[in-house]
């Protein structure tokens, strides 16, 4: 293999499993996900594998708070629509025809009100990450430095990702705390 990967070029790297505890907003969406799948199994313990796409399409129609809108309307840009309902858009395609009748134009235009939804998405992502941020800030308190004190400093140039390895420190230290003043502490090596 490894002369197969000389041969063309080829840069074989190395990774580690995805860590899905890390992305926490698919953790949140799985934990829905899985509310839906424990509900569906204790009225169908038997046939369970036969209703688990009923389940996925529940969560997809299902409006979510963080993003104010379904993740099926999210990618097609437009409400799942059942055949019961089907009466209301139809009409609504037929009003868009008669009002843009070249086919281009009105993808076109359909294109924009989606960008424009998916961007309206993120800024109420963007406003929900900060209240919780508001929220954790609370409760988080200030720790309070004293000379003599041991501590690790965080070095913050190499917390981008790919300036480190897997195992490497990204913190500094020990050092030790030589002056305190107001929010400024000074540090000496030990």
């Amino acid at each position: 293999m490894i002369n197969f990967f000389h041969k063309f070029h080829i840069t074989l790297g190395h990774s580690t499993a995805y860590y899905p505890q890390g992305n926490g907003l698919a953790e949140s969406s799985n934990k829905s996900l899985i509310n839906i799948i424990k509900k569906v199994l204790e009225e169908n313990k038997k046939n369970w594998h036969k209703k688990l796409v009923n389940s996925l399409w529940a969560d997809r129609l299902s409006t979510k708070r963080s993003i104010g809108m379904s993740p099926y309307e999210l990618v097609y840009g437009m409400e799942a629509r059942f055949p019961s309902s089907l009466g209301i858009p139809t009409i609504r395609l037929l009003q868009e025809i008669q009002d843009e009748p070249n086919d281009i134009q009105r993808r076109i235009n359909q294109t924009i009100h989606l960008q424009q939804t998916r961007e309206q998405v993120y800024d109420r992502a963007q406003i929900l990450q900060e209240k919780l941020k508001k929220m954790f800030d609370k409760r988080a308190k200030a720790e309070d430095f004293y000379i003599g004190d041991k501590v690790l400093r965080w070095d913050s140039r190499r917390e981008d990702k790919g300036k480190y390895e897997k195992f490497d420190f990204l913190w500094k230290g020990p050092f030790v705390v030589s002056v305190v003043q107001g929010n400024n502490t000074y540090f000496l090596n030990p």
